[in-house]
């Protein structure tokens, strides 16, 4: 009896050894090591530098059933949950991907938000979930890309149509996120954008040379982003 005794106790002691391990050092390490593949491999999409004035710590509260109060920074865009710091946080300084969930309240609970433009506005609204943004210009309007170079899977945030607006653009309605596939070359849920014929064939441009970055061992491999 004894002897069993001994043996389970070094079975958990193993056990919880190769837990601390995983989820301590090697699971951040391919967090932090994928981080720094896509800063190589994705255009950078900065955000404006916020006043000195936020220059200050800003506490969070988790929205889980036992709370945990988070530290933010909203001037340098940081946060001490454990999302930021072993993913978020290894994107370049003011770039859009560091915001985790509790910098987007932030931003908002402050009043913030309106600093930035309309377009970027959405994309935090939407929560920031994917590895890659880019800016572009499709019609003469600014639109935004959000994907991941392993998934066919695409974010739009395009412009309504106005009431004024011609068929060939610039539009000036709201901006919407529209999502779309891009081997089907669909728009998901039925709704497409104005130009929606123009926007599919910059999306698929702009994928392809992303992918054509990716390390051919990645290439068929997943990585999906959840949210922080």
């Amino acid at each position: 009896m004894r002897d069993l005794m001994w043996l389970l106790l070094a079975t958990i002691g193993i056990v919880g050894i190769w837990l601390l391990i995983n989820y301590r050092i090697l699971v951040p390490a391919l967090k932090r090591k994928r981080a720094l593949r896509y800063q190589k491999i994705c255009p950078e999409f900065f955000l404006p530098a916020l006043s000195p004035n936020l220059d200050t710590t800003v506490k969070v509260t988790s929205r889980s059933n036992n709370p945990v109060h988070y530290k933010v920074n909203l001037y340098r865009l940081t946060c001490t949950c454990s999302r930021f710091r072993r993913q978020r946080g290894y994107y370049p300084d003011q770039d859009i991907r560091r915001l985790c969930r509790h910098l987007r309240r932030a931003l908002e609970s402050e009043n913030v938000l309106d600093q930035y433009d309309e377009l970027t506005r959405k994309i935090i609204q939407e929560r920031v979930r994917d590895k890659c943004y880019q800016r572009d210009t499709v019609l003469g309007t600014e639109v935004a890309f959000g994907f991941h170079p392993k998934q066919e899977f695409m974010r739009v945030y395009a412009r309504r149509r106005g009431q004024q607006d011609g068929p060939n653009g610039p539009f000036t309605g709201t901006y919407e996120k529209f999502s779309l596939n891009i081997n089907q070359e669909s728009w998901i849920y039925g709704e497409a954008p104005p130009g929606a014929t123009e926007l599919i064939t910059r999306a698929k441009a702009i994928l392809a040379q992303v992918k054509a970055q990716l390390p051919d061992s990645d290439k068929d491999d997943s990585d999906k982003e959840t949210d922080a």
